[in-house]
């Protein structure tokens, strides 16, 4: 049966890691317990799931300590509450590249959590993508209304000018 598990474990599609908290009073010491192929995929981190298990994330990541992430990962873990965290963004270093996440922390006990993460960061370039050419289309539109209304009003007076030309000249 562990097999079973860990075969559905990573078999996930979304990124999963497990995290405890060594120290309540530093959030710098949490370490990794367990991660899935598609955390290590959806982070595109240069170290193996094997580096990371048993190791502090600050010594393996350390672009952490600056981001305020693990702060707010003890301080959930404290109140004892689940949380989405909605869209993250990691600017990123040497180990674990600039990238977006949709990410949720799950208390698993009073010294466990476990981050479930998607990376959406090509979703956000498509999204901009198309924003952009939602805009370019809008401003064509624009363009190309304007330059019918100006038509619209050119065959009026194109008409109104051939109509005083059609008046027979007074004769006498």
């Amino acid at each position: 049966m562990p097999n079973l598990y860990r075969d559905i474990f990573d078999g996930l599609h979304v990124g999963i890691t497990v995290w405890r908290l060594e120290n309540p009073e530093d959030p710098t010491s949490f370490t990794t317990l367990a991660m899935n192929r598609a955390a290590l995929e959806a982070t595109r981190m240069t170290l193996t799931i094997e580096q990371m298990i048993g190791k502090r994330l600050v010594d393996m990541i350390p672009g952490l300590r600056a981001t305020g992430f693990l702060e707010q990962y003890a301080d959930i873990l404290k109140r004892g509450e689940n949380k989405d965290l909605g869209e993250v963004h990691y600017p990123g270093d040497a180990v674990l590249p600039e990238a977006t996440f949709y990410s949720q922390i799950h208390v698993l006990s009073k010294d466990s959590i476990f981050l479930e993460f998607t990376n959406i960061a090509e979703k956000k370039t498509m999204e901009e993508k198309l924003k952009t050419s939602v805009d370019e289309l809008t401003r064509m539109n624009v363009l190309m209304m304007d330059r019918e209304l100006k038509m619209v009003e050119l065959k009026k007076e194109n008409q109104l000018l051939k109509g005083e030309n059609d008046i027979p000249a007074l004769q006498g």
